[in-house]
């Protein structure tokens, strides 16, 4: 059975952490051991504020053999 993630209207270039953590279904600390892994990437966009690339978000999700809808 194929899972879907639900696609934003239009792909930003950069997912804020909490909606990202909601959506995957995953916690805090799940998301960070990811990044250590090097399975997301996550990049400082000002001092207090970090992102995540859409092109880690859905490389991330097809690895996992999970579709983005839209």
């Amino acid at each position: 059975m194929q899972k879907f993630i639900p696609a934003v209207k239009e792909a930003p270039l950069f997912h804020r952490i909490n909606p990202t953590l909601a959506r995957l279904g995953i916690s805090r600390a799940m998301f960070y051991r990811l990044v250590k892994a090097g399975e997301i990437e996550l990049v400082k966009l000002g001092p207090s504020a970090s992102g995540i690339p859409h092109h880690s978000l859905v490389s991330f999700c097809k690895a996992r053999g999970v579709e983005i809808e839209g």
